[in-house]
């Protein structure tokens, strides 16, 4: 199979992954680092959703980068002078975070950080989204990954 074969196959299988909650008889959430996981390959993702058991334990070089992240957030966010930060700690939070990143923009907020946003199926935690006139901006957060010398 050609380049371009492997493209289309990887681009309707992601289709095909988007299509399968509205015809499945349960639906499993999909987060952009499933998706990034499904893209290195398909499988992974399987492993993820279906044999953790299978994935090998978190080491101390990736918690730290973890760590690294979530450290880095706040600096990020403190470029955005008024920020609303939300986010959640359990699955009752994550689960009234979506209705409660409505009422902090309804409340006339400018800049949101870690809010939830629902469409259908699909579900965006946002690192910041600002309010621009009519318009939306947002703005992903990430640490760059280290440079080898």
């Amino acid at each position: 199979m050609n380049f371009f074969g492997q493209v289309w196959l990887v681009y309707r299988t992601a289709i095909d992954l988007l299509q399968w909650p509205k015809m499945a008889a349960y639906c499993m959430q999909l987060s952009k680092s499933d998706y990034m996981l499904f893209l290195r390959h398909p499988a992974w993702l399987w492993i993820k959703k279906h044999a953790k058991h299978l994935l090998l334990p978190v080491d101390a070089g990736l918690q730290a980068r973890f760590d690294e992240g979530h450290a880095f957030e706040p600096f990020a966010e403190s470029l955005f002078p008024d920020v609303v930060r939300l986010g959640f700690s359990d699955f009752a939070s994550y689960q009234a975070l979506r209705d409660e990143t409505l009422k902090t923009w309804q409340s006339g907020t400018d800049v949101v950080a870690q809010g939830r946003y629902v469409a259908e199926q699909i579900t965006c935690i946002s690192d910041v989204v600002s309010r621009d006139g009519e318009g939306f901006w947002t703005c992903h957060v990430s640490v760059p990954p280290p440079m080898l010398v």
